[in-house]
């Protein structure tokens, strides 16, 4: 059995440097992104997400969206426990892959296939037991560019490589952005094939996309956040119809 359960996290970061700024920013109510600012002990916090709360168990595909900047990808650093929460709980079990930050899960002065060996360490894979090296180097199509180191590549290239690597990713726990999921037209076919297969197999999926027709396809649950704080819903088309209202453009 697998649950992620939040209850009433906030995730603030202090704020170092000249700071008199944010508080005179006349168009900052108005913003549909960023984060509300408190002074606290003397230092001047950026609350990131407040007040997140949800539970979620086996068989639940949860999409998240919010313009960019309302908290979505921090959303998904706190649940991969990048991030601690300032206040509040947050408590997981199960087995749990992260497919998002491509650029940093990548070490771009080693070579592709380098990076191959390093990502299947970093997934649980052991290499010399199987051949994975050569089904991610046919799957990802980059051929001699992976004699190349990554810093070489384009964000297409790299978005192949850590895709490739996801797609022999079988865990309980999966949490995905969709910059993973990107690309030329080909690949974007063989990828869909793959996707589906880890949405299949996960017994927990949350997916940070803007694509809400996939959202309205795939996920049974829904997060909206707007500037740090969320709305859930169960019903998703309800939600997807709230966010692209007046009323959710308008609401602070």
């Amino acid at each position: 059995m697998a649950f992620i359960k939040a209850s009433n996290v906030d995730l603030a970061i202090p704020i170092l440097g000249k700071t008199d700024r944010l508080f005179h920013t006349s168009n900052y109510s108005d913003s549909l992104v960023g984060s509300e600012k408190k002074i606290e002990d003397k230092t001047v916090s950026s609350y990131i997400l407040s007040n997140i709360n949800f539970e979620f168990n086996d068989g639940d595909k949860v999409g998240l969206i919010g313009h960019n900047g309302s908290g979505k990808t921090s959303l998904l650093r706190l649940i991969n426990k990048i991030y601690h929460p300032t206040k509040g709980e947050l408590s997981l079990e199960g087995s749990m892959a992260s497919l998002m930050d491509i650029g940093l899960m990548l070490s771009p002065e080693c070579s592709g296939y380098e990076n191959i060996k390093i990502l299947c360490l970093h997934f649980g894979f052991k290499v010399k037991d199987s051949n994975i090296i050569e089904k991610v180097t046919e799957f990802s199509g980059l051929g001699e560019f992976l004699n190349l180191p990554v810093k070489n590549y384009s964000s297409g290239m790299q978005a192949r490589l850590v895709f490739s690597i996801s797609s022999m990713i079988r865990k309980e726990i999966l949490l995905m952005d969709e910059g993973i999921y990107t690309g030329d037209y080909s690949f974007k076919t063989k990828a869909g094939e793959i996707l589906n297969s880890l949405l299949g197999s996960a017994k927990i999926i949350i997916f940070a996309s803007h694509d809400l027709e996939f959202i309205k396809n795939q996920c049974n649950k829904l997060i909206l956040l707007k500037k740090g704080k969320m709305s859930f819903y169960e019903d998703v088309p309800k939600g997807i119809e709230f966010y692209q209202s007046p009323q959710y453009l308008e609401d602070n």
